[in-house]
């Protein structure tokens, strides 16, 4: 999919003034709406649309030809929106996400038609993949754990690991105070290891926003990462601050003082701009 449709609204700058009559026309048909473009002065050329309350943009504009070797250039009219499914192209092309045109009028026809606030299940699945590599990087901690306290007592081979829990289960004391210590502090470290593998990485994907001055949650739960075609036919439930699930709540709560890009192991994980994994 064209990575600009995982543009976050915090990235933009509304632009109320238009050089562009058609982000203007296109603003002007779709009730609420606002249009914007990235704050840090790239790709200039496109026209964000979005929507107050969601954290990602509904889709993109653009005035050009965005064929592929076309023949003579000619300018288009260019809706861009998950929810376009252009067969001409395959559907990993940026361009299978695009509507064409070079009548105007058909062209704030297809923004009218494809231009909408993302299912939150698809929103979900934005950030999946960083959060995923989160949870993972915070497993290998415990493997890393283990390994080295195995190299503080001079074991290579892991078959007398057993033999030395049992030892040790029996009330069993080595000579040698630290390598005694060493040894209980690697059962110890491979008992937290075996007991980390069992994780399974089930979540919940929250994002907080206002609505009619009330604080409401989207909430998405994932017990399985999905493929590609499915994330958007996730089911979410919303929920005001009154009615969001107490383990929930806690869990945000504690998040959201961290900064961004942040994960903490049996909590969850802070996207940024009121959006998390939560933990069970």
């Amino acid at each position: 999919m064209d990575i600009r449709l995982e543009t976050k609204v915090s990235e933009l700058t509304e632009v109320t003034q238009f050089k562009c009559g058609f982000a203007h026309d296109v603003k002007k048909a779709i009730p609420r709406v606002k249009i914007g473009q990235r704050t840090n002065g790239t790709d200039s050329a496109y026209h964000y649309v979005y929507m107050d309350g969601h954290p990602h943009v509904m889709g993109y504009l653009y005035y050009g030809d965005m064929r592929e070797n076309p023949k003579d250039f000619i300018d288009h009219y260019c809706v861009a929106s998950i929810f376009i499914k252009n067969g001409k192209y395959a559907d990993y092309n940026n361009n299978y996400n695009v509507a064409m045109s070079t009548n105007l009028n058909q062209a704030v026809k297809n923004a009218k038609k494809y231009l909408r606030p993302l299912p939150w299940g698809e929103v979900s699945g934005i950030h999946y993949r960083k959060f995923r590599h989160k949870f993972y990087e915070s497993r290998n901690h415990y493997r890393d754990e283990f390994n080295a306290s195995t190299g503080k007592v001079g074991l290579s081979r892991d078959y007398l690991i057993p033999e030395l829990q049992q030892l040790v289960d029996s009330g069993h004391v080595f000579m040698d105070n630290e390598l005694h210590n060493n040894i209980v502090d690697m059962l110890n470290k491979r008992k937290a290891y075996q007991e980390d593998k069992q994780k399974e990485i089930r979540c919940s994907f929250v994002y907080g926003y206002m609505k009619w001055n009330t604080e409401n949650y989207a909430v998405v739960d994932i017990e399985k990462q999905p493929s590609k075609s499915l994330w958007q036919a996730l089911e979410s439930t919303t929920y005001t601050a009154d009615t969001l699930p107490e383990n929930i709540k806690g869990r945000v709560m504690a998040l959201n003082v961290l900064d961004d890009d942040m994960f903490v192991d049996d909590v969850g994980y802070k996207i940024g701009d009121n959006m998390f994994y939560v933990l069970p």
